[in-house]
């Protein structure tokens, strides 16, 4: 059987038609792949020619193709197994929205599978459930943590919390930077805005309440360009995708009907609406001009972030019912062993608490400290039965710290021996003077290198963030 037997729409269509939710899946999705493709692959400094840079512009192109063409749920499968493909290769990872999105693709991945298996049972809807099903405990989980890691005395605190920073980030334009109530207002808000959404997305009579709320807030930390979140918000969108019931669909194409007189037109006029988009920002960016500024930055991209964040907004303040016609299933679904994706995701997220790794643990931004046998958590720092990884920690000589300038993995108090052998192994002619165990030492013969003696697994899995001890932690990815 050929995959374009697999669905009922394979039948001939001419032109454009409207979105189902694995459409609008489809396109939300290969936004952010587009960014991600174009931030971490395209490589500024070699010719338009280098097989890496065609490599990656041939994956940016088909993510245009896939916000033109959103029914063509195939893209959306081409696209989750090549980021996931190049995840893989280029683990350690210490971004926390390409994990997000390494885990939605592999969710894609093995819901295509089961559904090719199943013969296409149910269609594209059959498909998008697939995907759901185990997709929707993605943001879920990533929603817990950005609630969980927080509790800790530093994000509570005004003077040092990145919540607070965020804030004084957005309002200092308006002169409100340093009200008190506000900054206090901001941390908590947070805690809200991410449990509500949590919560009620998976509800039949509270959904949209979720939506109106979650979006929202990650439309404004995208747009205030503070470190990756235009980058992270895009990936917040696509699972949010994920809660959108039947009836959203139903509803809308009655009402383009009503409006344009016919469900093609409507189709017709959103697609070259698309197309006018897309080329408008390449000639924005300049990207016409010279190829370079295909690379998503964020003092432009968060134009085209915007009309894709307020469109899918307006789409659902407009057509999800406030009581939708069915209950999403939380733990009930078809494929359940699917439920493995999401379950390797949040034990990831637990890594701090048992001394593993740091970086890319869902606590970015939450000024989560663990290492050093200290913590901050209002609950519980590292576990009992934990590994040492976090307590090893190397303090650099000042004298030597020059040499760490071009390292993004070192700054701070010190840094954990493991990542610290990292360094050196990338480096093996960089000789360093730093004190372990309380004895000042050279990193000559008789070192251990921990991360050359660990197996494979362990280099792709830790990667550890520098160490803050005996002051507050101040805000950092």
């Amino acid at each position: 059987m050929s995959v374009s037997s697999l669905t009922p729409t394979s039948t001939a269509v001419s032109g454009p038609q409207v979105l189902d939710r694995l459409g609008i899946l489809t396109i939300l999705a290969a936004f952010y792949y587009l960014q991600n493709f174009s931030h971490w692959g395209l490589h500024l400094n070699l010719p338009i020619d280098a097989p890496r840079n065609l490599g990656y512009l041939s994956l940016y192109g088909l993510a245009i193709v896939g916000i033109l063409c959103g029914r063509l749920y195939q893209i959306l499968i081409l696209l989750a197994a090549a980021h996931f493909v190049q995840y893989l290769m280029r683990m350690p990872v210490a971004s926390n929205n390409d994990m997000m999105a390494f885990f939605f693709s592999a969710c894609v991945i093995a819901a295509y599978l089961v559904w090719i298996k199943k013969g296409g049972e149910g269609g594209r809807d059959g498909l998008f459930n697939l995907i759901a099903g185990p997709g929707r405990w993605i943001l879920a989980t990533m929603y817990f943590y950005g609630i969980y890691h927080k509790i800790n005395t530093d994000f509570l605190d005004p003077a040092v919390s990145c919540g607070t920073l965020l804030y004084i980030f957005i309002t200092e334009p308006f002169w409100l930077d340093q009200w008190a109530f506000g900054q206090n207002a901001a941390i908590w808000t947070t805690f809200v805005a991410e449990g509500v959404a949590m919560l009620v997305l998976f509800s039949r009579g509270y959904k949209k309440i979720g939506f109106l709320v979650g979006i929202p807030f990650h439309i404004l930390i995208g747009w205030s360009g503070y470190s990756y979140f235009l980058n992270f918000s895009s990936i917040v969108l696509v699972t949010y995708a994920l809660f959108l019931p039947r009836d959203s669909i139903d509803l809308s194409t009655e009402w383009f009907k009503k409006v344009f007189g016919s469900v093609s037109r409507a189709a017709w006029i959103g697609w070259i609406f698309a197309i006018v988009c897309v080329f408008g920002t390449f000639a924005f960016i300049g990207a016409f001009e010279d190829w370079r500024y295909l690379r998503t930055v964020q003092p432009t991209f968060k134009w085209p972030f915007s009309i894709v964040a307020f469109l899918f907004y307006a789409y659902v303040f407009a057509f999800v019912p406030w009581r939708a016609s069915q209950t999403l299933p939380a733990l009930r679904f078809k494929a359940p062993y699917l439920i493995i994706i999401p379950l390797i995701y949040f034990i990831n997220g637990f890594s701090p608490y048992l001394g593993l790794k740091t970086e890319a643990s869902v606590a970015m931004f939450s000024n989560l400290r663990t290492e050093g046998g200290q913590t901050n958590h209002l609950i519980h720092g590292q576990l009992p039965f934990a590994a040492d990884y976090q307590n090893d920690l190397v303090y650099i000589s000042p004298k030597d710290l020059e040499k760490f300038t071009n390292f993004p993995e070192f700054g701070g108090d010190a840094v954990v021996r493991y990542e610290f052998d990292r360094i050196l192994a990338k480096n093996p002619d960089m000789k360093v003077t730093f004190t372990h165990n309380g004895q000042e030492r050279t990193n000559d013969e008789t070192w251990e290198n921990t991360y050359l003696a660990s197996n494979f697994f362990l280099r792709r899995f830790l990667i550890f963030r520098t160490v803050v001890l005996d002051q507050q932690k101040q805000c950092s990815h």
